[in-house]
């Protein structure tokens, strides 16, 4: 009976196994995508030629994180911060946890990208600065922590 349900069970471990290693990886390399870049877009011409203007700036995860730790920025510093309990949260989950562990990673997930809203707020203006891939990138990558977490809670599947 134990190896029925071992084996039943396998799908379903390997799934949340895959999610929160994806989940941790995307966190990681998000940081070195773009998160903020000023210029680029596309323009179409009268004629209906499109053509992509020029990006004149951009600043990694990395360099936001480092320059709002120089500047004592600290919604964006606990945003950054929030993100890297996320990836060593979800590193944890990939062996199994408490449920403890697990709410705390559900919780993070979703306050991660909603910290990184309100610091990005005062920066919303009609100027050409705009959010960067690793932005989406980390949402994306907290979702699906967020989601896995959630599920392996409501089948109870943790240590005790």
């Amino acid at each position: 009976m134990r190896v029925e349900h071992d084996r039943t069970d396998a799908p379903a471990d390997r799934a949340r196994t895959a999610a929160y290693a994806a989940g941790a990886i995307s966190l990681f390399l998000c940081m070195a995508l773009p998160w903020v870049r000023s210029g680029g877009g596309v323009r179409f011409w009268e004629e209906g030629e499109v053509s992509a203007q020029p990006l004149d700036g951009y600043a990694t995860g990395w360099l936001l994180f480092g320059e709002a730790v120089g500047e004592a920025q600290w919604l964006f510093m606990l945003a950054f911060a929030a993100l890297v309990v996320l990836l060593c949260l979800s590193l944890a989950c990939l062996r199994g946890a408490s449920k403890g562990v697990l709410v705390t990673t559900g919780v993070l997930s979703y306050l991660t990208p909603v910290l990184y809203f309100f610091a990005w707020l005062p920066s919303l203006s009609p100027t050409s600065v705009s959010a960067g891939s690793g932005v989406f990138v980390m949402v994306v990558a907290c979702a699906v922590i967020g989601l896995s977490a959630n599920k392996e809670i409501r089948e109870g599947h943790y240590k005790t």
